[in-house]
């Protein structure tokens, strides 16, 4: 932002900044001046990929390695900011456990499980383990993705902890989500009408 603002420096009365912030002092006059020189130096800069999310995670973790223990690891790295981010975690194939239950028209909660079977020595009663996981402003993409009970999700979360005496418990805070597509055996297809 700091070298946009130098391609337009002639326009200030003043301006300057650093990686966190920029601050600049213009007349009036000179706004419709400093849109057209700000238009030009992204047209010229910047590409489409400048303008895809991108989400960086730490690590990839199955939820039966979400643990209590690991929680109070984590919280141990706090306090988290800048310079200390807090440690984002990516799952694959986890299964919704129930209906999307939306919260305040915006905000939905999951229940999500580990897929049977990804791991031969995981214990039988971490199987059955399921994990409430908020998505914080995300109900609207959950209605138009139509995400259903039963779908399989790759995830991105951070671990938090829900205090509430009734339903509290570690819970997940989701950055991103995408649903698993269903891989169709085009092989077996093919073999069929080979031998039709």
């Amino acid at each position: 932002m700091l070298n946009a603002l130098e391609s337009c420096r002639d326009l200030f009365t003043r301006f300057g900044g650093h990686s966190h912030a920029v601050g600049f002092a213009l007349p009036s006059s000179s706004v419709p001046d400093l849109k057209l020189q700000l238009d030009a130096y992204a047209r010229q800069h910047l590409t489409l990929a400048d303008f895809e999310p991108v989400l960086n995670f730490d690590a990839e973790l199955s939820l039966d390695q979400v643990t209590p223990e690991l929680f109070e690891l984590l919280s141990r790295l706090e306090p988290f900011g800048v310079g200390n981010p807090e440690p984002v975690f990516s799952a694959t194939r986890t299964r919704l456990m129930a209906p999307p239950r939306v919260l305040k028209e915006k905000h939905v909660k999951l229940k999500l499980s580990p897929t049977e079977n990804r791991e031969q020595g995981t214990e039988n009663c971490r199987r059955s383990l399921a994990l409430n996981a908020m998505g914080w402003r995300m109900a609207g993409r959950i209605n138009q993705e139509q995400i259903l009970h039963g779908d399989e999700l790759d995830i991105a979360f951070t671990i938090s902890h829900n205090d509430h005496p009734d339903f509290g418990g570690l819970e997940l805070s989701l950055r991103d989500f995408k649903r698993v597509q269903a891989v169709t055996d085009s092989s077996a297809v093919t073999t069929e009408r080979q031998a039709v």
